[in-house]
């Protein structure tokens, strides 16, 4: 009898022990991801050329289609979409536009921060889409030219 009782014992023990919730932790949100800090051990770029306007490092996007969109309106509008993929899904893309220079070509640089140092994130293409202005208010009349990552992407009148 005492046999028995033993083995009723272990095996109610086991199945409590298997059917008991275990207490994991949530994952943590986007939000707490981009606000983590970083941790002591993560790698430093090696120059002051990888580092964005606010310290973060840059990576390459891989720009897939490019297109200069003239919008007919007054004042003229002008915009530049852009079609490629991002190194991976933990990267932001980052454009910016810089004023024209004395020969009227804009230079527009489009690459990637990856502010989530120190977390693994999988290693996959990440599909992006985006339009960016390009501001031309108080600007002369004139041709430009639109540079994109030192390519030369197309031209348009302005104003129009």
């Amino acid at each position: 009898m005492s046999k028995y009782l033993v083995l009723l014992t272990t095996t109610c023990v086991l199945m409590l022990t298997a059917c008991s919730s275990s207490q994991v932790p949530p994952l943590p949100t986007p939000t707490e991801l981009v606000n983590a800090p970083e941790p002591p051990s993560a790698p430093e770029p090696t120059t002051v050329d990888d580092l964005d306007d606010n310290g973060s490092p840059q990576s390459a996007v891989f720009i897939n289609e490019s297109q200069l969109l003239i919008m007919e309106s007054f004042p003229v509008q002008i915009a530049v979409e852009i079609k490629g993929d991002l190194p991976a899904p933990c990267h932001q893309l980052v454009t910016v536009v810089a004023e024209p220079d004395d020969q009227n070509r804009i230079a527009i640089d489009v690459y990637s921060i990856n502010e989530l140092i120190g977390v693994d994130c999988i290693q996959v293409l990440e599909p992006f889409e985006e339009s960016i202005p390009v501001p031309m208010e108080d600007q002369p009349d004139g041709i430009y030219t639109i540079w994109i990552n030192g390519e030369n992407i197309g031209e348009f009148s302005y104003p129009g």
